[in-house]
């Protein structure tokens, strides 16, 4: 299989790529396997002839782009033939580049690799070639012609687009993946000569020109379809296969045509008002996705079928009516809904946001698939049910999940999800709202003030491996089912509780054959609520009898965002026996050095004041624990809470105590 792009005819290759190669100095690189990839061209020359070898071992992966050190004045490039592989980037940008020598060797050129190469003028492109990734000829502007001669596996998205000044395509065999936008922006593209094997799919690939003229067999040279009026038809005009892009303003459908193809309209974002005649019997998938402008479509054929994938993207568009008049689906910001306005049956990414209006109770089954776009989803009070991957396909890092919902299903949640802070108080799920594959999730948040709740217990029993638990609640009590899970491992790692209710907290760790209180995972506390010297003696008790049990404990206390510190007196009877870390506001005064000398485990320190704020406090100096261990202060931290939860005392502590602060 041969492609070539042909401004000049295809000339002898140039004395540049008949000379020796370049030194391995010319180039960065690096070992990958047993071979090299080349990172950047940095030598001087203009004309580059690529070594087939480098410190004896073959170059298979070039990248001339990665380094913003490299020569970007290279005009012409020989790629030796122990190279398969032309990496993303590869030549991006290069503006000069007017020659390039591909070996049969390479299988596969990247996405952007040849992008915005403006001067390129001749190019062959061996048969091995199996994927021309997305955008690899992106805005090649001086290219003409593309001869397709042999197979590939695969053409992706907008691989030859912005080429404006391409007239002709010719593809000889069949494309078995062939991305619709692949020559999007191709707005001079005249003539398509093709293999009668990629009838069905050429008519939405060749349709984003304002001058097509003909699309033609190959093999006989008859015309494969009739293009009238910025629309292409079969040569009956009974089926409407695609709409140019240029179309706009009212478009009225042929009384002859039968069936309008699949994404026939999609993307003609400059068509307002659509008349389907009752002669239409079919409507594709996708048929009108992305027509952002269309604000009216009359359907008066009482035959088709209507689904809401077909209407996905018409942010303009406020309803669709069947030839009754009967509203059928409503919509909003181009995400589509039941007829009753209280059903999301498509998600659109709407400047990245998705925001569902007040009265919608359900998310449908796999509402946002293909919706990557979507960062931010706000959902209304009016929720009540997420129905099975509803909210997968997004890419939304934070969210929560409001009061009113009441039931989640099967792998519901994003993907993409980070943190999940949950408002409701009583939730079902049949299977786990979490994806195995969400290996981002790092926090589970409970927003509510109480202790025992199905959302808790539901939400904690299935959190993916490692999800850190903040707690919310005002009570006592706490039950260890709720901080373990499948992997028998405890996930319980923070809890963000009034400082009154801590000593109760600490006593559920008891041990009573032992009467020992024991931590089996890294667990911290963040405080809130008013202190007192009686609180914190109590505090204080408990935390004396922590044991090692079988783990060493590695438990951290954090009063930053505790008030009424200053008034607290922090003398010979306060111990933080068995505490690794204890995290003080900058408005403590009473702090004896002694407490913090005879805490035997203590070895790091978190203070929101400044450094001098603290020497103020301990000038004498380094501080030691009880066992002659120097102890680690970190001063200028923010409050944990409600300030930043990105540094809450757990990853203090860790950063602090291993040196990665």
């Amino acid at each position: 299989m041969k492609i070539k792009f042909k401004l000049l005819v295809l000339l002898s290759l140039c004395a540049g790529f008949m000379a020796c190669s370049n030194p391995p100095s010319d180039f960065k690189y690096e070992e990958d396997e047993g071979s090299i990839r080349i990172t950047s061209y940095i030598g001087k020359s203009n004309k580059v002839v690529i070594p087939a070898k480098i410190e004896g071992l073959p170059v298979t992966s070039i990248c001339f782009s990665e380094d913003s050190s490299s020569n970007f004045s290279v005009t012409s490039v020989s790629i030796p033939k122990t190279v398969n592989y032309i990496d993303y980037c590869a030549f991006e940008d290069y503006t000069k580049l007017k020659e390039i020598k591909i070996p049969n060797s390479v299988t596969y050129i990247g996405n952007c690799a040849f992008e915005n190469c403006t001067s390129l003028t001749q190019l062959e492109i061996p048969d091995s070639i199996e994927t021309i990734g997305s955008s690899a000829f992106k805005n090649c502007t001086g290219i003409t012609t593309i001869t397709i001669t042999g197979s590939i596996e695969e053409i992706q998205e907008n691989a030859f687009a912005d080429c404006l000044n391409l007239k002709s395509v010719i593809i000889s065999d069949k494309i078995k993946k062939f991305a619709e936008t692949a020559f999007s922006g191709c707005v001079n593209l005249e003539e398509i000569k093709i293999s009668r094997r990629n009838r069905d799919i050429a008519p939405s690939v060749f349709c984003y020109s304002d001058n097509l003229k003909s699309i033609i067999d190959i093999e006989n040279g008859n015309n494969l379809y009739t293009i009238q009026d910025g629309s292409i038809y079969d040569n009956e005009k009974t089926e409407l296969y695609s709409v140019l892009k240029w179309v706009q303003g009212d478009y009225i459908v042929s009384d002859k045509v039968k069936k309008i193809r699949n994404s026939a309209f999609s993307d003609c974002t400059k068509i307002t008002d659509i008349v389907i005649p009752t002669t239409v019997k079919k409507l594709g998938e996708n048929a009108f996705r992305g027509c952002v402008s269309l604000s009216n479509i009359t359907i008066n054929s009482e035959s088709v079928q209507i689904s809401p994938d077909m209407f996905r993207g018409c942010k303009s568009l406020k309803n669709v009516k069947n030839a009754n008049g009967e509203i059928v689906y409503f919509l909003s910001n181009g995400s589509v809904y039941d007829k009753d306005f209280k059903k999301l049956l498509l998600a659109y990414e709407y400047d990245s946001v998705l925001s569902i209006p007040e009265g919608v109770t359900t998310i449908s089954k796999n509402a946002c698939r293909n919706a990557i776009g979507i960062r931010y989803i706000s959902i209304p009070d009016t929720l009540v049910t997420i129905e099975d991957g509803g909210l997968k396909g997004t890419n939304v890092n934070y969210m929560t999940i409001p009061a009113g919902v009441r039931y989640l299903g099967e792998k519901c949640l994003p993907n993409s999800l980070i943190e999940l802070y949950v408002d409701s108080e009583s939730l079902y799920a049949k299977e786990s709202p979490f994806d195995y594959q969400m290996s981002g999730f790092k926090r589970l948040c409970f927003l509510d003030n109480y202790y025992y709740t199905d959302a808790r217990n539901i939400l904690i029993k299935y959190a993916p491996k490692g999800t850190k638990i903040i707690d919310n609640y005002k009570h006592e009590r706490l039950i260890d089912k709720y901080f373990t899970y499948e992997y028998g491992e405890y996930v319980y790692k923070d809890c963000f509780i009034d400082v009154n209710d801590l000593p109760g907290v600490l006593e559920l760790y008891r041990d009573t054959e032992n009467n020992d209180i024991d931590f089996y995972r890294s667990t911290s506390f963040l405080l809130n609520g008013n202190i007192t010297d009686e609180i914190l003696t109590a505090i204080v008790k408990v935390c004396d009898e922590i044991t090692d049990s079988t783990y060493e404990p590695t438990l951290a206390l954090d009063f930053s965002n505790v008030t009424g510190f200053e008034s607290c007196i922090l003398d010979n009877s306060v111990r933080f026996n068995n505490i690794k870390a204890v995290f003080f506001p900058d408005n403590i005064k009473n702090l004896n050095v002694s407490v913090l000398s005879s805490s035997n485990k203590l070895d790091m320190v978190g203070f929101t004041g400044s450094k001098e704020q603290w020497n103020s406090i301990f000038p004498s100096g380094e501080l030691k624990n009880g066992m002659d261990k120097v102890i680690k202060v970190v001063c200028s931290l923010e409050p944990s809470f409600p300030h930043s939860y990105s540094y809450h005392s757990t990853e203090w502590y860790k950063k602090a105590v291993y040196d990665e602060w």
